[in-house]
């Protein structure tokens, strides 16, 4: 039995010399969006607070999760771009997603529950990806943005926390390579506590 012909097309596909004369040239797939990700300052929180309001809602609407219903308090993202770091991730003009992190975590954890307790780590909050833009692999772009950028900063591992219920967002970050560490409950709601170690 023959094996492939040597370009590595299948048998019988048509290479350029046998393809009919009136087939034009392939278009090229369409480039991959370019995101430019950078921190927001304490005066130019607007817009993102505005995308958490908006993925809050939808959240609420399209999946029947409330947790962000009530507004992110705009006086709270304000103290965040102080003292941890708030990124707006844009495609051209229009802002797209936002995520915060911080090498210490808004809420305290047990340390017990992490594979190594007491190792450098980033800590994530507020990943949020507008509606429709969901579903492009804006959210994975985010997360492998800030765990190269853990890794620089001599980090070595990944943490945070999703809503028990959401099933949807564990196996999004189980995809990522995320681990189930535990939970925790504030705010009347379950959290399952997850870590990437680097």
């Amino acid at each position: 039995m023959s094996g492939p012909p040597p370009d590595g097309s299948a048998p019988g596909a048509s290479t350029p010399s046998d393809s009919r004369p009136d087939e034009g040239p392939k278009e090229p797939a369409p480039p991959k969006p370019a995101y430019d990700i950078r921190r927001v300052g304490e005066d130019d929180v607007h817009a993102v607070h505005m995308l958490l309001m908006i993925c809050g809602r939808h959240m609420a609407q399209a999946h029947g999760f409330d947790n962000w219903r009530t507004p992110y308090p705009l006086e709270r993202l304000r103290a965040d771009a102080r003292e941890r770091e708030v990124y707006a991730v844009r495609e051209g003009d229009a802002l797209v997603a936002t995520f915060t992190i911080a090498d210490r975590p808004v809420h305290p954890y047990d340390p017990a529950i992490w594979a190594v307790p007491d190792a450098p780590a980033v800590y994530v909050n507020r990943l949020a990806v507008m509606p429709a833009h969901q579903g492009r692999r804006l959210g994975a772009a985010c997360m492998r943005w800030i765990e190269r950028r853990a890794t620089a900063e001599g980090k070595t591992a990944v943490r945070l926390d999703a809503l028990a219920a959401n099933r949807r967002l564990l196996a999004f970050y189980r995809r990522l390579g995320y681990t189930v560490r535990g939970h925790r409950s504030h705010g009347g709601y379950e959290f399952t506590c997850l870590e990437r170690v680097l």
